[in-house]
């Protein structure tokens, strides 16, 4: 099946980020000679829970195609839009989402989901529609593995998890932690692969005393978890969650007056977490491939989205990781030589192309889709500010 260039009429029932440069609303599609204009549809949590991270997953797509088009005025030869839909963050609504993107066939290709249930939710309609999806920052291990095509620009969770351990043990020296995680696909993958380690590759040097699961979309009170921590000797807690639990986590924790030393995992390297816990976030460590004041190019890749912004949010995580989905989608077209494509060609395509530097490291698909690891940030909280963390 051929991923065509049609004409479209604007869609006002959907969020519309037009982001080429002099794009108008709407467009004609054009030919292989280009003149046209092409899309991308994007996916994640516009609202609710995590609309921060869409919000920021929106807008690193959208400097990803505005500086390629600065750069080389266009796709071979055609504009470029990207048409925003929302999951809410709940794999029922990436269903719904994804069955509008299916019904589309003009998508070039897909940038999202932000959470990997919304993935396992939306997969097998994409499949079956012959669409291709490269994943901003979902980790969950078994996601290549279910029969579907499937690319993601970020390490999986045997690497990240296996930091956030590394992190705990090597770098604070915990010796007993007590663990929560949130109940999705995510949370309960990280979970699976946090006490895999722990029983190998840190057998010994890590004991986890207690552990609960929480509902980030129902939970709002988690002192009786805390206060089931609290009757341990745990040195440590250890959370697996978004930014919105992750915070209320630390804000009950500081009421509570339990005194104990705070890891979250690389989702917590969030501006929003300062925000919304406050003074409750300091002494937090946590860590993730991409810090706004790490490399060269993580910096200024921040200087770019604050411009965006107007100065007033710095980059996260989904912010540069949708950068680099965004920007392996623009590369693998301008190496296919047009914006025609089937989809083995896309698929052999992108486990074929050349490495490729990103804001969040090197990109370089293999043969599942998945990337190699790449260089991580440590940081602790320090004075109501992410500062580095090394040992």
């Amino acid at each position: 099946m051929k991923v065509r260039k049609f004409r479209f009429l604007a869609l006002a029932l959907a969020v519309l980020l037009l982001v080429a440069a002099g794009c108008s609303g709407g467009g004609s599609g054009g030919s292989k000679s280009g003149g046209g204009t092409v899309k991308f549809a994007l996916i994640g949590p516009m609202t609710g829970a995590g609309a921060v991270m869409g919000q920021q997953l929106a807008g690193g797509a959208k400097i990803a195609i505005e500086d390629w088009v600065e750069e080389k005025g266009g796709l071979n030869g055609d504009k470029v839009d990207v048409e925003v839909f929302d999951d809410q963050g709940v794999a029922n609504q990436a269903l719904l989402a994804a069955e509008r993107i299916a019904a589309d066939p003009t998508f070039l290709g897909i940038v999202g989901h932000v959470n990997s249930g919304c993935t396992l939710a939306a997969l097998p309609t994409y499949n079956a529609a012959k669409m291709i999806q490269i994943s901003n920052t979902n980790t969950n291990v078994m996601l290549p593995y279910h029969g579907y095509d499937f690319f993601r620009v970020i390490p999986d969770e045997n690497f990240i998890t296996g930091e956030l351990a590394r992190m705990a043990i090597e770098g604070v020296g915990i010796k007993r932690a007590c663990l929560a995680y949130d109940n999705t696909d995510w949370g309960v993958g990280s979970r699976d692969v946090l006490v895999d380690l722990l029983d190998t590759v840190w057998a010994g040097r890590l004991e986890i005393l207690d552990e609960a699961t929480f509902d980030p979309n129902l939970d709002k009170d988690m002192t009786a978890i805390l206060t089931r921590f609290m009757g341990t000797d745990a040195d440590a807690i250890i959370v697996i969650a978004e930014y919105t639990a992750g915070s209320i986590f630390l804000t009950q924790k500081a009421n509570l007056g339990y005194d104990v030393t705070f890891f979250g995992c690389n989702s917590l390297l969030n501006e929003e977490v300062l925000k919304l816990a406050g003074s409750a976030a300091e002494g937090m460590y946590t860590f993730n491939p991409y810090y706004s004041q790490g490399s060269e190019s993580e910096r200024n890749f921040n200087e770019r989205y604050l411009k965006f912004t107007n100065g007033n949010e710095n980059a996260g995580e989904w912010a540069a990781h949708a950068h680099d989905a965004m920007l392996a989608w623009l590369k693998f077209f301008e190496r296919h030589g047009s914006n025609d494509a089937t989809y083995d060609e896309i698929v052999s395509g992108l486990k074929a192309m050349p490495e490729f530097k990103g804001v969040t490291g090197p990109i370089k698909f293999d043969k599942d889709g998945n990337v190699e690891p790449k260089p991580l940030s440590y940081v602790v909280v320090k004075d109501g500010q992410f500062v580095p963390f090394t040992w």
